[in-house]
């Protein structure tokens, strides 16, 4: 998208081509773009730009223009928490799902291209959760240029995988063997779906997880006979998928040495 900028002594005004509308308005009718979205970009191309507000070259690209209409990615989440941000696509259109997705996997991807700079493992975590079959079939149809898409029905989360992420030069080879596993737990079958969620994240890390599912305290035995795996010594960590009776994270966090997260799921 091309700018022309006119300079006065308070402000930078920016204004929209003819060629920049009919690129939007072509999108307007092909069904990629909303009314309510292309009238945001159209009004945003004509408002003052503060000088103090550095000119965004990203906005050259059409594509990227339209995703700061709606997002404004963090990319530097790693660094200051330790994981990456993840999208939560419940509420958003599955357009905006998969260009988030999409530039993420874009930084991921020259991230790599650097090649001098380390990748963790968790980076290669691009997803967006709560998913529903129906969004992704929608998000199938929508083209992406920096990597593909996988769903995982039982836990409704979109995996984006980096067209770079295989790179085995620059993407780091950290040892599992020194990680501790993950057990995740539920009381009913009925609170799988919740726990997938856990179990996806997790493994999309390179995370060691066990599955015990259905071993609620209505059937106390249950729990006892998985014992043996909740306090194995690899074990760091049970996250325990339950109801809102707080019952079954009780009686596992009364049984383990390890940190017990009591997850609600109604």
């Amino acid at each position: 998208m091309v700018f022309r900028v006119n300079y006065s002594s308070t402000c930078m005004q920016s204004t929209a081509t003819d060629t920049d509308l009919g690129r939007i308005l072509e999108q307007v009718s092909r069904g990629k773009l909303t009314p309510s979205e292309s009238e945001l970009m159209i009004r945003r191309q004509f408002e003052n730009v503060s000088l103090s507000e550095p000119y965004e070259p990203e906005y050259a690209s059409l594509s990227n223009y339209r995703l700061k209409s709606f997002a404004e990615l963090d990319h530097e989440r790693l660094a200051r928490t330790g994981f990456p941000e993840v999208v939560f696509g419940e509420g958003k259109t599955p357009d905006q799902i998969a260009m988030i997705l999409d530039d993420m996997a874009r930084h991921f991807n020259e991230k790599v291209a650097k090649q001098d700079v380390s990748i963790e493992n968790c980076e290669r975590a691009i997803l967006a959760t709560r998913v529903s079959p129906d969004t992704f079939e929608r998000m199938k149809s929508i083209p992406l240029s920096h990597g593909d898409l996988n769903y995982h029905p039982a836990a409704n989360i979109v995996l984006m995988t980096p067209v770079r992420c295989t790179d085995k030069v620059a993407v780091s080879k950290n040892s599992l063997s020194a990680r501790k596993k993950v057990v995740v737990i539920t009381a009913g079958t009925t609170d799988i779906h919740v726990a997938e969620e856990a179990v996806v994240v997790l493994e999309t890390t390179q995370c060691k997880v066990d599955r015990v599912f259905d071993v609620g305290v209505a059937g106390l035995h249950r729990i006892l006979k998985a014992l043996p795996k909740l306090k194995h010594h690899e074990v760091g960590c049970v996250i325990v998928c339950a109801g809102m009776d707080g019952a079954l994270p009780s009686v596992v966090a009364g049984l383990v040495s390890c940190p017990v997260i009591a997850v609600p799921t109604r």
